[in-house]
């Protein structure tokens, strides 16, 4: 039997090559999901002289679906980015930082990089649990509402190939960073030659949320009459990401910026968590995403039913002088992945 409290789900990233299962997960999720079989049925249509609408089906394609939510966590964060972001990324460290850590993944515009994980999951107490190589992610969920009781959240959703069984194997060490206070979010919205990041928007911002698509897609080619029933590679399309803001309207400073013509914004929001070091200046753990297009008002809210809110809305658009629509950082104790 499986117990529900036992179960996990773990990774391996990056496979050294994509589709060849690693043997053991080497980082918690940190979060609550599931990895199942999913399978498609071909149903042919028969004229065979009874009810029956269907006389015979065949199983034309496998694999597996993953999909998990839980708390933002910036120790873990870089592993799921190397599936939808930038692959291959190496830390750096801040001016005068001894215990801080800089990840940028900032997309490459111009090639696929993305790399491939292997997903487990199930209860390490029954004889086996699931296995899914060549995992991609199809799209991350990040959001902070600083009128709520929650931290700053994050659901993501994605596949592998189709799931084997195998005997439990070691389980990963748990690293895991403070979790993240949507109050202590920030926003910046800025124009023109300004760079991102120098005006903040302070006093108003009641929430904020991202949702990033990889653009990732599989590929179903012939593999002969012996080969799985599954994907074997991966294609990349054009992709945006949305940015979502909401703000208290007690002056028109974020709707003129909606209002003017043609008038591209650079949204940075920053995801802040728990100090790591004061070494002048003090780090704290944060996950940066910044958003280049056109400022849209896709809706009036409120906060605590009492104060109107402005609900802004970013579809990402490529920015010529940063030459790239969107871009993300993450701040953490990490100098690698975990190996």
């Amino acid at each position: 039997m499986t117990d529900i409290t036992f179960e996990y789900m773990g990774l391996a990233v990056p496979e050294p090559t994509a589709g060849t299962p690693v043997a053991a997960p080497l980082s918690y999720f940190n979060l609550a999901g599931t990895l199942k079989m999913e399978k498609t049925l071909y149903r042919p249509v028969e004229q065979s002289g009874t009810l029956a609408k269907t006389m015979r089906t065949l199983v034309t394609r496998k694999w597996g679906s993953f999909s998990a939510d839980g708390a933002l966590d910036p120790d873990i964060l870089p592993q799921f980015l190397e599936l939808i972001a930038k692959g291959g990324v190496t830390a750096t460290q801040p001016t005068n930082a001894v215990l801080t850590y800089d990840w940028d993944y900032s997309p490459t515009m111009t090639a696929d990089d993305l790399v491939t994980a292997t997903i487990f999951y199930g209860d390490p107490n029954m004889t086996q649990i699931f296995q899914g190589a060549f995992g991609i992610i199809d799209e991350i969920a990040v959001a902070g509402d600083a009128s709520g009781t929650d931290g700053v959240t994050i659901s993501l959703s994605g596949m592998t190939t189709a799931p084997v069984k195998l005997s439990p194997p070691a389980a990963p060490t748990r690293a895991s960073a403070p979790l993240m206070a949507a109050l202590r979010m920030q926003l910046f919205m800025d124009t023109g030659a300004t760079a991102i990041g120098t005006t903040e928007i302070t006093g108003k911002v009641v929430s904020a949320s991202h949702t990033l698509p990889s653009g990732r897609k599989p590929r179903y080619v012939a593999v002969g009459p012996a080969g799985a029933l599954t994907y074997t590679k991966t294609g990349r399309e054009t992709r945006s990401i949305i940015a979502r803001v909401e703000v208290e309207f007690d002056n028109f400073t974020e709707y003129d910026l909606f209002a003017a013509d043609d008038t591209p914004v650079k949204l940075r929001v920053i995801y802040n968590g728990a100090a790591i070091e004061d070494v002048t200046p003090i780090y704290y753990y944060a996950v940066t995403i910044d958003a280049y297009g056109q400022l849209m008002l896709t809706d009036y809210g409120d906060n605590e039913g009492v104060t109107r809110t402005l609900v802004f809305e970013i579809d990402t658009e490529y920015d010529d002088t940063d030459a790239q629509d969107w871009g993300l950082s993450v701040r953490n104790t990490l100098a690698a992945l975990p190996t």
